[in-house]
């Protein structure tokens, strides 16, 4: 019997989330604070925060909540339901009671070619894959290119342990792994999304940590605390500066064109087809923030 058609990738809301928060999934009560929270995407975790005892009772609550994000008018954030590993039992019990949802988004940890070939087989599933370890990180440009991937997230809590790394100032210890993962989706045109920054309480690092990753490339970040939200959505927004400045290389680019020059001078810089091209993803930014 041959395998199922994969899901095609899911439609953003406007544009990738930004803002994706993990919630216990054997929790109501944080399931439903996350849902009423200001992110953009809310993830049920059936992986980590839930322990083997309670795996079953948190399945069936992963269950009600994919199935009531996908009721008519249900509106609220994207939901997305972290399974367990899907070479394990437990993530293949995962998998069994939630194959039958088509077009669900489940984010699969210590995502690996193997582990998402399993996924494929399983239903007409699309994936967020979670690269946190060695062979992910080597498959990454292949695992993007996968028709029922639909996004690719940074583990970094457990790259770092499985790597041996150590903190350096400004991440410097996982640029290489953030660079490359952001390279491996620009070649298959998918999101690229950060991962979690473990200090709760430290918004200012949180918030230069989002900062970097913006400048990298990444369109939104992991969290798992609801006060890590607001910072973190300003940190990705453009600042009024960068719009303005965005604004402008547009004018000037269409005044050139206008007098049927291929590019421009602002402040001494030139404006030519890429310039316009950065502008253009500067304000798609802000357009999902409303300005």
């Amino acid at each position: 019997m041959s395998a199922p058609e994969p899901a095609p990738p899911p439609s953003w809301p406007a544009a990738c989330p930004r803002t994706w928060l993990f919630a216990p999934a054997d929790q109501q009560r944080k399931l439903d604070s996350a849902l009423g929270s200001s992110a953009e995407a809310v993830i049920a975790d059936l992986e980590d925060s839930v322990v083997t005892e309670r795996k079953a009772h948190a399945r069936e609550r992963a269950l009600v909540f994919l199935t009531a994000g996908a009721a008519p008018g249900a509106g609220g954030p994207m939901r997305v339901v972290r399974i367990n590993d899907p070479l394990g039992q437990e993530g293949s019990r995962d998998l069994d009671a939630l194959a039958h949802l088509p077009g669900a988004v489940l984010m699969v940890p210590k995502a690996t070619l193997a582990s998402l070939e399993r996924v494929r087989a399983a239903g007409p599933l699309s994936a967020i894959a979670l690269v946190e370890s060695a062979l992910g990180v080597a498959q990454a440009e292949s695992i993007a290119a996968l028709a029922h991937v639909a996004a690719l997230a940074l583990g970094t809590i457990d790259l770092s342990a499985e790597l041996g790394l150590r903190a350096l100032p400004d991440g410097l210890e996982l640029l290489h792994v953030r660079s490359r993962i952001v390279l491996a989706c620009a070649l298959s045109g998918v999101p690229a999304i950060d991962g979690v920054y473990a200090a709760v309480g430290e918004a200012a690092g949180l918030a230069e940590e989002a900062r970097r990753a913006r400048a990298l490339g990444f369109a939104g970040k992991l969290c798992i605390h609801p006060a890590q939200l607001e910072p973190l959505r300003a940190a990705l927004a453009p600042t009024p500066q960068e719009l303005e400045r965005a604004r402008l290389t547009l004018a000037a680019y269409e005044s050139a064109r206008s007098g049927r020059r291929g590019a421009a001078l602002l402040d001494g810089e030139m404006v030519d087809l890429a310039s316009v091209r950065v502008a253009q993803r500067v304000l798609g930014l802000a357009s999902t923030d409303g300005e």
